[in-house]
């Protein structure tokens, strides 16, 4: 729901074999040349981008354009490394996609396939497996060098250099205890248990003892009977995860554990190690979220060595992001935080002391895209000139001073080559769908523009989208986008969806290839529809206050600035005022209902998935940031709780539920079918039994049809 920024090592492969077998679907079905209800679940009119992009030297790269040959692009040739079937030797099962390679030289890359860590030579053109381990490992984590380390049944593993079998380095692993995975579900910028000291002598793993959690059941409907599926589910004002740092000494073999001391219920985030391997800095956070406490700590004992630095703030502090060290430096490094209003980059050395402020201004730095070889300046990127804009800057870190590197406004990344010579800038914008572009970060010399790739729509019919800025209530700017149907007449009255999602972390309207929209809103307006979407405020990308407004009251502003975006779009004399439906999912189905409950009359219909109902049954650490506890602030959770709002429903209104979800429980929307029942009103209901959060695979194109159809059948 709530975890965009999350891509977990597994959920990547799923995601790459996703995306092959997609492209290859839609080839093979040959679809007509107009956008159709498969091409929001495929890859066919997606624009020709370079994947997989990774420098081998200063001069060369490489790069696919369809995750079946690698490409090597060396001083303007292009020439094919290795085919995807060359990374599956014999005994090797897996996708023939090429994807997910770590280039530890100009001539060797590792990678993962099935339960195997595989290297391939360049020289060689052929691929030797290093090591394997059981089929039902999860959570690998592969160190700088060989040594890996997995979780089974909840119990850390980890294979030494030279080890013909892991070693089982804990033993009372269960659904109480758990090794080796991502910590508070996920907030706070975790993505991961595991995490290998630079020198891969040593391994830190978060410890997790839940057994103060309730069990939660979901049920197996694969089997008969059904069966149950009991996780661990902490909830808003209820008991949370226990959770401390261990670290294994590979050369030892002993555990120590950090001594982070109490409250047990406190978050320990962004974990990073020394460049020696020797110490351990964790972000502290207490549990109401306001306070945070930088630490160092002694890897081989575990006790406390430091307290580096505090932060404070009166709604929420929110670390997403460990320390960046110089490269040349175990004292120096970068912090990056939103003390200001804004999100910047802070230069400290290991004893605490603040060097400087680097970034200062009013737009935010989204990510340290690299120190230079040197230390002298960074490459970053930030929304210095638009909040739907990044583009990427060099900074310098004596002076401060910045330099604009992309000069073409959009959506901007960057790659840095390992001397530092040269950054491939890889952009988009509404009005280009994808640009890689050399650029020279040493020397004078001009700009290459490497690939453009052709505009996948040009010969397809689809409609006009443009972006709209509107005023929030307190004079705040709010951008949307709006998608015309195909072949528009200014002088029909269409019917109009608003797609919206609302919540931290997500921005939906920016300047890149379709204004940031899916194809799917797309396949909408092709059917004769007006589609509109706004960021209100608790967005990300404009500044703690834009981003805090909401704080302690989920859904008030947010609605507040949506029915600003609705009042808009119902005065254009080309909308028909009484065929406004509206559709989100997670934060965005909470969003839906609550504009349908809140203006009854306003819609004539929505459709929500996975909706988060009632924040009480929520999860504690994303909720209390955002919300305090129930008993801190009972009357912002009546407020948000729609259960309370069922009688209000005067529209059609379908939800839709994963009854596998672990993110947002079944229990909300089962809640809220049982109030409408109660209230006589009428709701439509529809669930996928073995699917969570969300509807993937091949099954999303039934969920885009059910959307759709719905739709059709109401507006």
């Amino acid at each position: 729901m709530f975890k965009s920024r999350i891509f977990m090592r597994k959920i990547a492969l799923l995601l790459s074999s996703f995306i092959f077998t997609l492209s290859s679907f839609a080839q093979v079905v040959g679809l007509e040349d107009r956008i159709a209800l498969q091409d929001a679940a495929s890859a066919r009119l997606l624009p020709g981008q370079w994947r997989e992009l990774a420098w081998l030297n200063d001069n060369a790269f490489v790069y696919t354009t369809d995750y079946r040959t690698l490409m090597k692009w060396e001083d303007g040739t292009k020439s094919t490394l290795l085919q995807g079937s060359d990374l599956l030797p014999e005994g090797v099962s897996g996708s023939p996609a090429v994807f997910e390679l770590r280039w530890d030289s100009e001539e060797v890359a590792t990678y993962v396939r099935g339960n195997h860590v595989l290297s391939y030579s360049t020289v060689s053109k052929k691929s030797e497996i290093l090591f394997s381990w059981p089929e039902d490992a999860e959570n690998l984590e592969r160190s700088p060098s060989l040594p890996v380390a997995y979780t089974i049944n909840h119990n850390l593993y980890v294979a030494a250099l030279g080890d013909e079998e892991a070693r089982k380095i804990t033993d009372d692993g269960s659904i109480d205890i758990e090794y080796g995975i991502a910590a508070h579900r996920s907030e706070f910028g975790i993505v991961k248990g595991i995490f290998w000291s630079p020198d891969a002598k040593k391994v830190a793993f978060y410890r997790i003892d839940q057994s103060n959690i309730p069990d939660y059941d979901l049920m197996n409907y694969q089997v008969i009977p059904a069966q149950k599926h009991i996780i661990r589910y902490p909830m808003a004002g209820r008991a949370s995860q226990q959770v401390t740092v261990g670290i294994y000494d590979l050369e030892t073999s002993a555990i120590s554990y950090l001594q982070t001391g109490e409250p047990l219920e406190q978050y320990l985030t962004n974990i990073t190690w020394s460049p020696d391997g020797q110490d351990v800095y964790v972000a502290v956070v207490n549990r109401d979220q306001n306070h945070l406490w930088l630490k160092r700590f002694d890897a081989n004992t575990g006790a406390e060595e430091a307290t580096l630095f505090e932060e404070t703030d009166k709604e929420y502090v929110e670390p997403e992001h460990g320390l960046y060290f110089f490269p040349d430096s175990e004292e120096d490094f970068l912090w990056m935080s939103k003390r200001d209003g804004w999100q910047h980059l802070y230069h400290y050395q290991t004893d605490g002391t603040l060097v400087k402020q680097v970034t200062k201004g009013r737009f935010d730095v989204t990510e340290l895209v690299q120190i230079l070889p040197g230390s002298e300046s960074i490459v970053i990127n930030s929304t210095e000139t638009s909040p739907l804009e990044q583009r990427l800057y060099e900074v310098s870190l004596g002076s401060g001073k910045s330099k604009l590197l992309s000069e073409e406004a959009g959506v901007h990344s960057g790659l840095i080559s390992p001397g530092g010579n040269w950054m491939l800038d890889s952009w988009s914008s509404m009005d280009s769908p994808w640009n890689l572009v050399r650029k020279s970060l040493k020397a004078k010399r001009p700009a290459l523009s490497i690939h453009e790739a052709a505009d996948p729509l040009a010969n397809i019919p689809h409609g006009e989208m443009e972006m709209v800025t509107l005023t929030a209530s307190d004079g705040t700017p709010l951008y949307a986008r709006l998608i015309k149907p195909t072949d528009f007449d200014p002088e029909v009255q269409y019917p109009a969806i608003v797609y919206v999602y609302g919540g931290p972390h997500v921005q939906m309207v920016d300047n890149s290839w379709m204004g940031g929209a899916s194809m799917f809103l797309y396949y909408l307006a092709e059917k004769g529809y007006v589609v509109w979407t706004l960021d209100n405020r608790g967005t990300p990308n404009r500044g703690v206050d834009f981003e805090q407004a909401t704080f302690r009251a989920l859904g008030e502003k947010e609605v507040e600035d949506q029915m600003t975006g609705v009042a808009y779009l119902k005065s254009l004399g080309f909308v028909d005022s009484d065929r406004v439906g509206v559709h989100g999912w997670s934060f965005g189905g909470h969003m839906t209902m609550s504009m349908l409950l809140e203006h009854p009359g306003e819609f004539k219909v929505g459709v929500a998935g996975g909706p988060v109902i009632d924040w009480q049954l929520y999860e504690v650490m994303y909720t209390e940031r955002y919300m305090d506890t129930p008993e801190a602030n009972p009357e912002g959770y009546a407020n948000a709780n729609l259960n309370k709002k069922a009688g209000q429903l005067e529209d059609r209104l379908l939800i839709i539920h994963g009854l596998q979800d672990s993110t947002v429980l079944p229990q909300h929307t089962y809640q809220f079918v049982r109030e409408c029942v109660q209230k006589g009103k009428q709701v439509d209901y529809f669930p996928y039994p073995m699917h969570e959060h969300n509807v993937r695979g091949r099954d999303r194109l039934h969920l885009l049809e059910k959307i759709s159809l719905y739709f059709d059948e109401n507006l």
